[in-house]
């Protein structure tokens, strides 16, 4: 039904055409292309912020960089205006272009990149920090600049390869998720921040010092939740993959809480592996994960594992667990297209009013300015 939006100024100009009797049809097929075109563009903005979900993607700092301080002759040319007298003896003004030139200074800065190529500005102490955990090792870089009195060249120290040294980062990235207002069968009942509170669901952890915790509700050791970061940088990229664990008390809440938190998070993103744990003290009652994975065998085989494990040790299921990621596979979010994207009321009363807007604008050039007649 949206798509009626669009014959509004079609029917307008149609209509207009036929009263005025115009020949410039060259004119009224361009007032009806941008017409079209811009409510085309509302309409994809409305669709893409509306439909718009989060995720969260792992990363690690593979090296550092320390760029020395550098300047630069800049040459540039300038319109000058200049009096002269002219043959009355009057005073009169010519222009011409003068060379110039100036020395631009630019600031020593370091930086970090990580192996998914962002570029990140940190501070020296960072940057001294990063190299002497690693191992102290500076690689020089000459930069070759065209430089005027200062050669700046740069100084680089590479993340080492040990766990124990891995700088594990999480960034937030939005998505197009035809799924969060779809009328189908994979969207989930809503739940209410009462309800949410009652069953003391997750929300997502904060990003933190530039990461994201991947255990909530837990007494679990701060060597497991650095592992399990450490899994979620180095795996999240080529894997595309995201790990949660989810703790709950099972004294309070049984296995099906797991589908009430799945329904609170609409289902998790597109590359979340959520592991439910219903636990008492250190001893696991249950387990459920879900994804959106076709075939759930990792999460079958993980909740085969706590079966057998109820008192796990985390650091020997972290292993387990990585061991195993080649039974994930992502599900293609394509496989929903046929679903669409909806829109909201307000932006659909919106869209109309554009349609009408511009409708009105076009009446007004053609009947009031005249411009085609």
């Amino acid at each position: 039904m949206i798509w009626i939006v669009y014959l509004i100024p079609l029917t307008t100009l149609v209509v207009l055409l036929l009263l005025t009797g115009s020949q410039n049809y060259w004119g009224y097929g361009i007032t009806a292309a941008i017409s079209l075109a811009l409510l085309y563009l509302i309409h994809y903005l409305f669709k893409r912020y509306y439909n718009s979900s989060t995720e969260y993607h792992g990363a690690y700092v593979i090296y550092a960089t320390y760029y020395e301080a550098w300047n630069e002759l800049v040459v540039y040319y300038e319109t000058v205006s200049e009096p002269y007298t002219d043959s009355t003896g009057r005073t009169a003004y010519r222009t011409r272009r003068v060379r110039r030139t100036r020395v631009v200074y630019h600031p020593p800065y370091w930086s970090w990149v990580t192996n998914t190529g962002k570029e990140e500005i940190i501070s020296k102490s960072n940057y001294n920090e990063l190299c002497r955990m690693w191992g102290g090792k500076e690689e020089f870089i000459d930069m070759h600049r065209s430089y005027h009195t200062i050669d700046g060249d740069a100084y680089r120290c590479y993340w080492n390869g040990e766990e124990i040294s891995c700088i594990t980062l999480t960034y937030k990235e939005s998505y197009i998720n035809p799924l969060k207002h779809s009328n189908s069968v994979f969207r989930y009942k809503k739940v209410t921040k009462e309800e949410a509170k009652q069953l003391n669901l997750h929300a997502y952890p904060p990003i933190s010092h530039n990461d994201q915790e991947a255990i909530v509700g837990d007494n679990f050791s701060r060597r497991v939740h650095e592992r399990f970061r450490y899994i979620n940088a180095t795996e999240g990229l080529h894997r595309q993959i995201r790990i949660y664990i989810l703790v709950f008390d099972s004294k309070k809440h049984h296995v099906e809480v797991a589908e009430r938190q799945r329904a609170y998070w609409n289902g998790g993103a597109k590359n979340e592996f959520v592991i439910c744990l219903g636990m008492d003290g250190e001893k696991v009652d249950w387990c459920h994960t879900f994804s959106w994975m076709d075939q759930p065998s990792l999460g079958v085989k993980v909740e085969g594992y706590f079966l057998e494990n109820t008192k796990p040790d985390m650091m020997h299921f972290s292993n387990w667990l990585d061991e195993n990621l080649d039974l994930w596979k992502r599900k293609e979010w394509k496989d929903f297209k046929y679903l669409g994207l909806k829109l909201s009321t307000t932006q659909q009363i919106l869209l109309f009013i554009a349609a009408g807007g511009l409708s009105y604008l076009a009446y007004y050039l053609i009947m009031i300015e005249r411009i085609f007649i």
